[in-house]
């Protein structure tokens, strides 16, 4: 058998150029076994770039979640009448939501590690939180405990204090007490209960014990700001007697000190005002009217009070004459004076030469007074000091008769003649100052037909119904709303008796007598105020006063940036509306925690809203212009009025001794002078109007066509 050669190798196998291995392999090695450390180490850097992918996207997805997380915490937080005061109702609410945001933001990752790290830190967020949760559900039930318990205090309080205003009734068995003695009786204990039992457990025993203890104080500083309204001198007197008071002892220093600063800062002007009126009712209308002058020298400084009795006395003296020169011309007031003979001894009087040349001056400032107001406003002055109005228009002129009207009115004259000399209806006027009297006129016509006055009566109260509705919503003035249009239709229905007794039908005459009386006036349509057509015998441009009312009413709708009602409320904003309308909320003290507010944007929005769905036009107090109003509800109806005390309102013309800062009719915004937007022009007057032939002739055409 040939032999196979063999061939010795001499040399090494030479590596190609441009390549490098450091593989180590020996025979019993596989290719694979060799490239498994190279494979492991780029299989281990991929699964590193890719978990950091994973981790990145799950924390995005985390991140907006829980920016969901805390929207969600802030709505139940907020919802102060549901979920915020209900821990299992908010729990469940959390976690049904949750569950929600969960699911959703799991569908966005790309990779199911993704949503898998996503679910685990969601989970997470979500257990702390619950947690949360139920620590803002605690704080705002145990708020929310604190207002109800605070308003049941109230209640307690009130029931007791101010059931009836008169705190001295006297019982049946001829003993003073409390009107409401029940409860006044009841009272310690009502509200021990009341403590207790909201708060046993709640609160450290120490602040349980304290509040208790603190009832006698709490209820006397009710009672002590009732008394403060009611009868401020008693109040105080018994506050300055400190512990020893009898009906206000355990009062702390404190809260006492509060209540007395309180009275002297309260009653000081009121009782300049009414030493005034005192003064003029002595001088100018012969009345002396009570005045409390131990109370006075108790709040007034003492050179002030001396000054006040001073007058007082020398006031007294003087009254009569000062009266008479209120009548004279001004040379017979003149030689009055010198009649007098002050600072000589032919004086008649007891007084010393001091007091004497202050009476002389007395004397003196009075004529200087009646000479001074004949001069500026002679019917104003006449009115005030002599109160016969009898042919007023042929004395004054028209032009003065609404400006007779309002003073006559303080005066409380007679609706018939305020009526009579304010129409513009010649005919209702000289049926008013008819010479007979509304009872002379009632009977004769209940002679002539059984219950014709009754019947006059109803028909009249149904004719002046929506003028009643308009002075209804101004409210109620110094004189009720009732009693004004009972005097009201007492005058109409003289008027409607008067036109019978001239062989005019019932119903005819109180037709034409409530029409004399509402033509003078032009009432809105929403019967909250109303437009007279002439002011002090000036005519009203009344179209352009119901546009500016309708215009404005526009704007404050308006919630557009830069809007009017916002422009209005000023830089200040509208945070003014907080105390008045009490939306900041304050716990009581004893409990410890802090003043509980709102934000500005809060604030803004409620008061805002409210305004521009719950706006209403009024009149303003002598009706000649508009004032704009808003329904607050609990807080009722208040003037819109901006942190510097400017409304919202016009006047129907210019008048004298108007307000200057206030606009008429002119088309521009109350305060902000912006310019108004333009009303519409109503359908022309032959908008409606058609042309029955042409209808007809239309109709035909139709007929033949078919």
């Amino acid at each position: 058998m040939p032999k196979i050669p063999t061939f010795k190798a001499q040399g090494s196998i030479t590596q190609l150029a441009g390549t490098t291995s450091n593989i180590q392999m020996n025979l019993n090695n596989t290719l694979a076994s060799a490239l498994s450390p190279i494979t492991k180490t780029i299989v281990n850097q991929k699964i590193k770039e890719n978990d950091t992918q994973n981790r990145t996207e799950a924390l995005r997805l985390g991140n907006e979640f829980t920016r969901k997380l805390n929207t969600l915490e802030d709505t139940i937080a907020n919802d102060n009448t549901g979920l915020g005061v209900n821990k299992q109702s908010a729990n469940s609410y959390y976690k049904e939501q949750t569950n929600n945001f969960i699911n959703q933001f799991k569908s966005q990752a790309s990779n199911n590690a993704t949503a898998t790290l996503f679910i685990n830190n969601a989970l997470s967020a979500v257990n702390r939180g619950i947690f949360r949760i139920d620590n803002i559900v605690d704080k705002n039930v145990f708020k929310d405990l604190t207002n109800q318990v605070e308003q049941a205090e109230t209640s307690l309080i009130t029931q007791a204090l101010f059931n009836n205003r008169n705190a001295n009734v006297v019982d049946e068995f001829g003993m003073l007490g409390n009107v409401n003695d029940f409860d006044y009786a009841s009272l310690q204990t009502n509200l021990t209960k009341l403590y207790t039992d909201a708060f046993s457990g709640k609160i450290p025993a120490p602040n349980l014990n304290e509040m208790i203890n603190n009832i006698p104080s709490l209820v006397q500083g009710f009672q002590a700001n009732k008394d403060i309204y009611d009868n401020p001198s008693f109040a105080y007197t018994e506050l300055n007697k400190g512990e020893n008071s009898s009906v206000y002892p355990d009062l702390k220093v404190e809260q006492r000190t509060k209540l007395i600063n309180k009275v002297e800062t309260m009653m000081a002007q009121p009782l300049r005002k009414e030493f005034a009126n005192v003064v003029f009712s002595l001088q100018d209308k012969g009345t002396e009217q009570p005045f409390d002058f131990d109370f006075a020298k108790k709040i007034l400084p003492i050179q002030e009070y001396n000054e006040l009795k001073t007058t007082y006395d020398l006031a007294k003296i003087n009254a009569e004459d000062v009266r008479l020169i209120n009548t004279l011309p001004l040379n017979e007031a003149n030689e009055l004076i010198q009649s007098k003979n002050y600072n000589t001894d032919l004086y008649v009087g007891s007084a010393d030469r001091i007091t004497q040349a202050k009476l002389k001056q007395g004397l003196i400032d009075a004529r200087d007074n009646a000479e001074k107001q004949m001069k500026n406003d002679p019917v104003k002055f006449q009115i005030e000091t002599s109160l016969e109005i009898e042919q007023l228009k042929i004395t004054y002129g028209d032009e003065n008769m609404g400006m007779i009207v309002n003073h006559l009115q303080d005066e409380k004259a007679s609706e018939v003649i305020l009526m009579a000399i304010s129409t513009d209806s010649s005919e209702l006027a000289k049926d008013l100052f008819n010479s007979s009297t509304l009872e002379e006129l009632k009977n004769l016509a209940n002679q002539k037909t059984t219950g014709q006055v009754t019947s006059l009566q109803t028909l009249i109260a149904k004719k002046t119904e929506d003028f009643g509705q308009v002075l209804e919503s101004q409210g109620e003035g110094s004189e009720s709303i009732a009693a004004k249009m009972l005097r009201i239709n007492e005058a109409l229905l003289k008027v409607s008796l008067v036109r019978m007794d001239k062989n005019t039908s019932a119903e005819d005459a109180v037709e034409s007598a409530a029409n004399d009386f509402l033509n003078d006036y032009v009432i809105n349509n929403d019967l909250t105020a109303l437009v007279p057509k002439k002011l002090n015998k000036i005519d009203i441009p009344v179209v352009a006063a119901q546009n500016k009312a309708e215009a404005i009413l526009i704007g404050v709708k308006d919630t557009s940036p830069e809007n009017y009602l916002d422009r209005f409320m000023g830089k200040k904003g509208y945070m003014h509306y907080a105390s008045s309308l009490n939306i900041a909320m304050q716990l009581p003290p004893s409990i410890g925690f802090e003043q509980m507010s709102i934000s500005e944007e809060d604030v803004k929005k409620r008061v805002g809203f409210t305004i521009r769905n719950y706006s209403k036009w009024l009149n303003n107090s002598d009706m000649t212009g508009m004032v704009l109003y808003a329904d607050f509800g609990a807080a009722g109806s208040q003037p819109v009025i901006n942190a510097d005390g400017q409304r919202i309102e016009f006047y129907f013309t210019k008048l004298p001794n108007q307000d200057p800062t206030i606009k008429d009719t002119v088309s521009v915004y109350p305060v902000t002078g912006d310019e108004l937007p333009l009303i519409p022009d109503p359908p022309s007057d032959d908008y409606f109007q058609y042309n029955e032939f042409l209808i007809d002739e239309t109709i035909n055409n139709a007929k033949k066509q078919n």
